[in-house]
């Protein structure tokens, strides 16, 4: 017999407004080599900028500290909206939007391509911190040290301007610190 979930009513990422200003973010979990630890990653969806953070668990109030100490320092006119899959360790959105002053939405169950810049992040971001690596003695300078890397890499739709060096030429920066 299988038990039954309970499941919040989740906003819908078709509710999404569209991503033509700054401060539009998609979130998720990188997990470490037998759940081994978490790093909560962040894409901001027109920049391309990354951030991430050491996560020891995937648990909501975990999940939920984590992101609201992520976007602590990011200027509340770039804090629109977060837009995740639908992991039960993110049903703690409710709080991260009161928090924050932003509003969460979900992908449709089995979806996460609808998050698409932040599975290419993750993708990225797993050069440095492989599948069967155990996690469980990352810190955040590693995670920030990978960060800063895959933010100052040249990017074509960016005339071949780093992540960085694009927000810089329009006066934006969302970065809290440089590696």
């Amino acid at each position: 017999k299988s038990a039954v979930r309970y499941l919040p009513d989740l906003p819908d990422i078709d509710d999404r407004p569209g991503a033509n200003i700054y401060g539009h973010w998609e979130c998720d979990l990188i997990h470490g080599h037998r759940h081994s630890g978490y790093i909560l990653t962040a894409v901001e969806r027109k920049s391309g900028f990354l951030m991430a953070a050491f996560c020891r668990t995937r648990n909501v109030e975990c999940v939920s500290s984590c992101l609201k100490e992520l976007f602590f320092c990011v200027p509340a006119r770039y804090r629109h909206t977060l837009t995740y899959d639908r992991g039960k360790e993110f049903f703690g959105f409710r709080q991260v939007d009161e928090a924050l002053q932003v509003k969460s939405y979900f992908c449709h169950p089995g979806c996460p391509g609808e998050r698409a810049l932040n599975e290419q992040s993750n993708g990225l971001l797993r050069q440095f911190f492989p599948r069967r690596r155990d996690f469980s003695r990352l810190t955040n300078e590693e995670i920030a040290r990978a960060v800063a890397l895959i933010n100052h890499r040249p990017r074509k739709k960016f005339g071949y301007l780093s992540t960085v060096e694009q927000l810089r030429e329009k006066g934006i920066l969302l970065a809290v610190q440089f590696i």
